[in-house]
């Protein structure tokens, strides 16, 4: 209810240009001085499902829609004829995760520069998307592209954006997106899409490119599988969004997402929460005894050992969750996409598992530790501010009682979100159970 209620007031600030609610939604009051200067511009507004809540004046004379008749639109109905690649559709789905894009399309006859990007509610949550679109000259985007794969046939097609993002005119023979992984992020790439291919699920990682004129660039990649009425997957969808400008920003030392990317990121995973009743979890890491390697090895050393943290958290976290250094000696770690409380804490203990081993430091070996505060969307909190904060406290907590170890935040009294969300996860796990009893043979009934 107060999704809907955040995303009516967005709305309704947008619709009206900017008046006296402008101090309703102050977030979302910048996006719309940006979409909404002139109604005549072609802009629109989806909620989080994806399901259109306005159309400015000039898109519904281009559709040919009257002023009162949206009902139950979906975004793709924008955007008719775009298949096979759905580029417009994958790119709100982008801007629903955190992820702003641009992209070209053939749209009303006409080739437009279109650009998605999530629209924040109160608290920083993610309620719906924001769009507009612009005729397009001479000029090309290159930020998104997608392919798909018959699993039948083999045959793969790939889309004029993923041409011009890696610096192609045609498609090369026998050619896969692979073969332009960086060879240094080959590995990973691989690994997570052999993890997934094992799982018989999708998979989304962040990854640099190079392309065919040689330049890098940073991109993300999402697969997702499609299935058949018989449950065989038939059909592999992905897509490659550059992601280059987001990356210059980040933090230099341990090269990984800074405090405002992070803030993103949690908010797309408290979005995707929402959407599929599950939770995720945010844990707050600050390194034990950092100073005392400043002040005597030196702050090389220090920022080596950074470094050096954050290459072993990358490597034992899941493909879908986000590592990131806020500051100081401070790492966060947002966990996406997890069934229950307990995920999260054997989580926390695996992550304090990779300090066992002693770092090399100017010349030494030295022994780390470090202290943790784990807090948990919904049961913690729902705004990611409060996330933050909450399990910042809880590692202070392990901090005045001597580090190396993890602290649950004290959880906040159960709403009705969060009952909702336990009751789902309870009723999920006993499914799953059920159905593994049953392919045993050791179900009844």
């Amino acid at each position: 209810m107060l999704r809907q209620a955040q995303h009516d007031a967005g709305v309704q600030l947008i619709m009206t240009r900017l008046g006296a609610l402008v101090r309703v939604l102050p977030d979302v009051a910048a996006a719309a001085a940006r979409y909404h200067k002139d109604m005549n511009e072609v802009t629109w507004i989806t909620d989080q499902e994806l399901r259109v809540t306005a159309l400015s004046r000039r898109l519904r004379e281009l559709m040919g829609l009257p002023a009162a008749s949206l009902g139950d639109l979906p975004v793709s109905n924008l955007f008719p004829g775009e298949d096979p690649f759905q580029i417009a559709t994958i790119a709100h789905e982008w801007a629903r995760e955190g992820e702003p894009v641009d992209f070209e399309l053939d749209w009303f006859d006409a080739k437009y520069h279109l650009q998605v990007q999530p629209l924040h509610g109160i608290g920083g949550a993610i309620v719906g998307v924001l769009g507009s679109a612009r005729p397009l000259g001479t000029e090309t985007l290159s930020a998104l592209g997608s392919w798909n794969v018959d699993l039948r046939t083999g045959k793969t097609t790939w889309s004029q954006g993923l041409l011009a993002l890696l610096g192609l005119e045609e498609q090369p023979a026998d050619a896969t997106v692979r073969e332009f992984d960086h060879p240094e992020d080959a590995q990973i790439v691989g690994v997570t899409i052999a993890d997934a291919h094992l799982k018989g699920t999708g998979y989304r990682c962040d990854h640099r490119i190079v392309r065919a004129d040689g330049q890098t660039r940073f991109v993300q990649v999402q697969a997702h599988l499609h299935f058949d009425h018989h449950g065989d997957a038939v059909t592999l969808t992905g897509s490659l969004l550059d992601i280059t400008e987001r990356k210059v920003s980040d933090d230099t030392v341990s090269n990984f997402p800074n405090r405002a990317l992070l803030e993103e990121r949690l908010a797309a995973s408290i979005a995707r929460a929402q959407r599929s009743d599950r939770l995720c979890a945010l844990l707050f890491l600050d390194v034990d005894g950092f100073k005392a390697v400043n002040d005597e090895l030196g702050h090389a050393a220090g920022d080596e050992l950074l470094a050096a943290v954050g290459s072993r958290l990358q490597r034992h976290v899941r493909s879908n969750d986000t590592v990131a250094r806020i500051g100081g000696d401070e790492f966060v770690i947002v966990l996406d996409n997890l069934a229950n409380n307990h995920e999260a804490h054997e989580l926390a203990r695996k992550i304090l598992s990779i300090f066992n081993d002693p770092f090399a430091l100017a010349g030494t070996r030295r022994r780390m530790s470090a202290s943790i505060g784990v807090s948990i969307y919904p049961f913690t909190a729902s705004a990611p501010a409060e996330l933050m904060n909450a399990a910042d406290a809880a590692m202070h907590v392990v901090k005045k009682n001597g580090g190396n170890s993890f602290e649950p935040a004290r959880p906040q009294v159960p709403s009705r979100d969060a009952r909702k969300v336990h009751l789902a996860c309870v009723t999920s796990s006993a499914a799953r159970h059920h159905s593994a009893l049953g392919e045993s043979g050791l179900a009844s009934g």
